[in-house]
């Protein structure tokens, strides 16, 4: 009679082990809002952007797909790589697509070849 106490322990112990390990692999990550957002600006400007990644992960873009960081004043503005190729904010405020200027748009073309700077938008990202 011991001897079934002892095995079904075991295999008992065997199975919530199992399962542990199981558990442990199964994708735990929580994507980030999906949709087009309106944020505001530090000086009220009303910019549409896409939040993107996860929480290990995440990253903002512009609703036509530039990579947009905060700067020290807590702009989001156009991303740039320097020389040294760190990704960092560019002097220039982000701004929708129907409101940029004609140097914002030339300093933009620039950035298109870059795959780091400016993303393709998915079908996902448009719900």
């Amino acid at each position: 009679m011991w001897r079934k106490k002892i095995v079904l322990t075991c295999v008992f112990g065997l199975l919530i082990t199992i399962g542990g390990y199981v558990m442990a692999q199964l994708p735990n990550r929580v994507p980030a809002v999906s949709g087009l957002l309106e944020i505001e600006q530090p000086d009220g400007y009303k910019l549409r952007i896409y939040l993107c990644g996860d929480e290990h992960n995440s990253w903002r873009m512009t609703a036509d797909g530039y990579l947009i960081l905060a700067d020290e004043r807590g702009f989001y503005c156009y991303a740039h790589e320097n020389c040294s190729g760190e990704i960092l904010p560019s002097k220039h405020k982000a701004k929708n697509e129907e409101d940029r200027t004609k140097r914002e748009e030339r300093f933009l073309e620039r950035q298109n070849n870059n795959a780091k700077l400016k993303f393709t938008i998915r079908n996902d990202y448009e719900k």
